[in-house]
Order: C-alpha cells, then structure tokens, then sequence
C-alpha cells in the first residue's frame, strides 16, 4: 500500500542529492500502521546528514541504556516544531524505547509536509542488542529542538558533499573527526556477523569501515589468497556458492558503483535494439533505475552480464583497476569477473542483504587518512569508529586496515569450511594469513598510489570516544 505525504517533496538542486534522497528511501519500509521505519545499521552508518532525534523522557535519556551519541532530545510535545525548525527536505531519525512512540511521530511529521523522516525500527533496544554504542550523559538536555541548526547547511551546495577541492590540511582532518555526526561507534562483534565494510571513497557521506572496493575488495582478496597459498585455481563455477554463503554468514554485503559509470551504462542499454521499451522513461530517477537494476527484464540479462563485467562499466575505482591491472593486482581478470557475475545474479535474485551502491559526484579527495584504535590487538568486545569520509572541509580517502586486518582473520573460519567449494585446507593456514597480508599491502598500495597521488596522508587514533588525535602519517 502507498501511504499518502501532504505534497512530493520539492525538486532536488543537485544529483548527489536525488541520490541521497533515493538512498534513504531505499532503507525504509512502513510498519503495519503505515510509518516509516529504518533499521539501527543505516542509523549508525547514516553520517552527519541525518538528525538523530530522541523522543524519550528526560528520566530514559539518563537511565543506564542512555542514548545514541550526537542526538537531539526533542520530547513528543514539541515535535511538530521540527517541522517548522527544519526544512522539509531534511533526513530525520526518530528514537524511543522500542520505536512505538517513534514510530507514531515520524508518521505525524510526514502529515506536517516532512518527506524524509523514519523511526528507528526496535528503538534504541534494538540499537544496543546490535552491539551499537550509547552514551550516559546530561550533555544530552542541552541538545534540544532549539539547538538543531534551523537549516540545512549542507543541501545543494557542493562543499556539503565534500567537493571542496584542494588539499586537507592536519587542522582540516582534525576539525571534521570533531565535527558532530562524523563518527559514530560500535561493537566489533557485530561487524563480524552483520557488518558491511565500505570501500574508501571519498564520495561516500555515510559513517563507514573503509578498505579498498569494500567487501567486495575483501572478498576478492580471499579468493586470490588461496589461490597464491594452495596453487590452485578457485573454480568459477564455486565462486557464486561461494559469494551466496558468504553473504549469508557475514550478514550484509557491499559494492559500488558510480553516477558517471552508471551514464555510460545507460547509454550503452538504450542503443540496443532488443531493449527499446524495456528501460526506464527519461529522464529516468535514481529509484527507477535502482528498482529495474535489481530486477531487469529476463531478456535484458544476456546484455547486462556481457557489460557489467566490462571494466568500461565497473564503477568502483579498485575493482576497475584490478580488471585492467590485474598482473600488478596478482588477481586472474576471470576470477575477477566470475565474482562481479555472481553477484549480480545473487542481487537479481533478490538477496537483500547485499547492495550495490552508487555514490554520485566527482572525486575531490583531498587526503588519505587510516583509523586506527589504541587497542592492539583487537577483540570481538572492542569498540570501532565508523567515520564519514565527506565533510564540510572536503572528501578524504579513508581507510581502516587496522579493523579489516580482524575481520579477515576472522574470516579465514569461513573458507577452511567450503571444503567443496575452495581448494583451501587447513595445512594451508600460514601461507594464506602471509598471502593476505602481502596481497592486501599490494593492492591498497597500488589503488592509493593511483587514485591519491600527491595526496597528504595522516593517521586518525582514538585513544577513546572521545580522545583522539591526528598526525602526518609517515612515509
């Protein structure tokens, strides 16, 4: 069922925005009384473009579940001034207990003309069970209705992406780590089991755990591992049973591609003949786009595998790299290909634990920054950083080895039990941690040293939530 709003939103000023808006539409879905819901992992990977507001009582707010990190508190009986206090394009996340209440005010402030609101599907029950972090503190009082910016500071303008442009300076790093909504926290355990690893882009406005083409660069990663550590090839015919237990082990899946690759695909569909009448009208929206790339026609499959494989419309820069580069990348261009296919046979077959991204804009990274935490090593119950690459001071390459170096130990669980799938055994244990690790240096250092030449590096530590500090990284 459509469940009416008072009006459609007003047109958006820029495509990064049309993307944002079908991004966060993407994650809701309405309960049976008709209000939209998100679940707690895009609340915790949302960034600084969403206000995350509690509409707990004040005695919640400071019992021992506390609160979400850089949320307002806006009780129920003020909550129609956000309405007014926002425009009615803003991105709203509403809080309670178990979302009940949330739940009934995100459908209210749709009523009042807001066209991007939800409730934290749960409440913030279902924030902690998901090993999110919280915080006890009254620092949370002062964040009322009358402290939200009564703007949005960031829509339409391009420095709100991170398109600045230019170098980032040390201060730079250091005042966007700063700034409230750049980086939330959360339970390495559950990243284990549902966590999605993002690649490095700087485009990417969301709080994330970066490494080079995100899981699928992991997973890729592995694949070429074993075949350095056993000398045998992984089949292509396993790679898709592979990827599908994968997925369904690690909880959620991520790739990407771009505004600018998916164009030049576009384009590419509308000049064959067997597809006039099967693709979206022009000018098609990023929904109807979205909408018909996990679902194509039957007889517009054949076409799409024969291009989507095609580093022409590979939109992840690591992944196009290692198709083009694939000696310097030491991963066979079939492999690389065999994985790109099955994935997207697995997402037209409706895994909906697995997304494929398109970021929007051009790249206007101005540095390299890694994350890293005091804790070494780390462990299932230590807490990690998401950090949003894109801020007010521009885009950062950003890059969290310290959190994939785990979770690909971890991981190693995974293959040695794919006996029928993988050539990989136990006995080669030691040459496959070493060929990761070798392999993981070459193509992080191959991707940066192309994508972000020139680029100043610095390393972010987090002594705690809220100790950091940022140098010039070294060599």
């Amino acid at each position: 069922m459509n469940w009416p709003v008072s009006k459609d939103p007003p047109a958006a000023a820029t495509a990064s925005e049309r993307l944002l808006r079908a991004n966060f539409r993407s994650q809701c879905w309405r309960n049976s009384a008709g209000a939209p819901m998100v679940a707690a992992e895009f609340v915790a990977e949302a960034g600084r473009r969403v206000h995350i507001v509690d509409v707990r009582s004040l005695g919640e707010l400071t019992s021992a579940i506390g609160y979400i990190p850089r949320s307002y508190w806006v009780p129920p009986e003020r909550i129609a001034e956000l309405a007014t206090r926002l425009p009615s394009t803003a991105f709203v996340v509403l809080v309670s207990r178990s979302g009940d209440r949330a739940s009934l005010l995100a459908r209210y402030l749709e009523l009042l003309g807001m066209h991007f609101v939800a409730a934290l599907d749960g409440g913030i029950r279902d924030w902690l069970l998901k090993g999110m972090v919280t915080r006890r503190s009254e620092e949370i009082i002062t964040r009322t209705v009358d402290t939200i910016p009564n703007e949005d500071p960031f829509a339409g303008t391009a420095q709100s992406l991170g398109e600045a442009g230019g170098a980032l300076s040390l201060d730079d790093v250091r005042e966007h780590i700063g700034d409230p909504g750049s980086v939330r926290w959360v339970k390495l355990a559950s990243m284990v089991v549902n966590g999605r690893q993002s690649c490095v882009d700087g485009r990417d406005d969301k709080g994330v755990l970066g490494t080079p083409g995100g899981n699928a660069g992991e997973f890729l990663l592995s694949l070429a591992a074993i075949e350095r550590s056993t000398g045998e090839q992984v089949q292509a015919s396993a790679v898709s049973d592979l990827l599908e237990s994968y997925v369904q082990a690690v909880g959620r899946f991520y790739m990407h591609s771009d505004t600018d690759t998916m164009t030049r695909l576009i384009l590419k569909l509308r000049s064959v003949p067997e597809l006039e009448g099967l693709l979206p009208p022009l000018p098609g929206r990023p929904e109807e786009w979205r909408r018909w790339m996990a679902n194509p026609p039957m007889v517009a499959r054949d076409v799409l595998r024969s291009l989507l494989v095609d580093a022409d419309y590979v939109g992840c820069g690591h992944l196009k790299r290692m198709l083009v580069h694939h000696e310097e990348y030491k991963v066979r261009p079939e492999l690389t290909r065999a994985f790109i296919s099955a994935l997207y046979e697995l997402h037209w077959a409706g895994l909906t634990t697995l997304t494929i991204e398109i970021l929007g804009g051009d790249h206007f990274e101005g540095a390299v920054v890694s994350v890293v935490v005091d804790e070494d090593p780390l462990h299932a119950f230590s807490t990690v950083p998401l950090v949003s690459p894109s801020g007010s001071h521009g885009q950062m390459f950003l890059n969290t080895p310290q959190v994939s170096q785990y979770l690909r130990s971890e991981a190693i669980t995974f293959f040695m039990r794919k006996h029928k799938l993988s050539p990989l055994r136990r006995e080669h244990e030691g040459r496959y941690l070493a060929a990761l690790g070798e392999l993981a240096n070459v193509q992080a250092g191959s991707t940066l040293g192309a994508l972000a030449d020139g680029l100043p590096r610095f390393e972010v530590r987090f002594h705690d939530e809220d100790d950091y500090e940022v140098t010039a990284a070294q060599g």
